[in-house]
């Protein structure tokens, strides 16, 4: 059987020491993150980071079938790895009126659309279809250090708020037009 996400056959099991040695790994990297998480009141007037903010993913979702083309895992596999709390909230919805949404060279605001920055950057934006990916919904997620999930529960409540907030006045704002 082939892997859905990456469309690979499936690797030998790990020895145990391979295992041991991949779990110390992962136990020096999530040391070394939370040492920087914590870095984070030095830099400047703020206490330490609650929570962090990031794409789910560089673009909309994979098309239903179409996994292996999901190749970029590195906003949701780091926190994976890291054993952080998450939640993905909605911020909107692929529109294809927008140009960007079209594939033009101006995002949704009028702003320039930086050129294909490599050979994923390329792939993404090949696969992209505005007619296939109307209406799906566009996320961020919202992270915070292991077991504090009430804290980035909260802070993505808090968010979804202000989102729907934003979009009644914009609402309110057209209607005044």
């Amino acid at each position: 059987p082939q892997n859905l996400l990456t469309n690979a056959s499936p690797a030998p099991p790990l020895t145990l020491l391979e295992s041991w040695s991949l779990a110390c790994e992962r136990l020096a990297f999530q040391a070394a993150v939370l040492e920087q998480w914590k870095e984070t009141s030095k830099a400047g007037t703020f206490e330490i980071m609650d929570v962090y903010i990031t794409p789910v993913n560089p673009a909309v979702a994979p098309k239903h079938g179409h996994y292996a083309k999901a190749r970029y895992i590195a906003y949701t596999g780091t926190v994976n790895v890291l054993d952080f709390s998450a939640c993905t909230v909605p911020v909107g919805f692929v529109n294809e009126q927008h140009k960007a949404d079209k594939g033009g060279d101006l995002d949704a605001e009028g702003n320039a659309i930086p050129g294909v920055t490599g050979e994923l950057d390329a792939h993404i934006r090949s696969i992209y279809d505005p007619e296939v990916y109307k209406g799906l919904p566009l996320t961020m997620q919202v992270v915070g250090k292991r077991l504090e999930e009430e804290k980035v529960l909260g802070v993505a409540a808090m968010l979804e708020k202000l989102l729907m907030d934003a979009d009644k006045q914009r609402e309110e704002c057209v209607l005044m037009l």
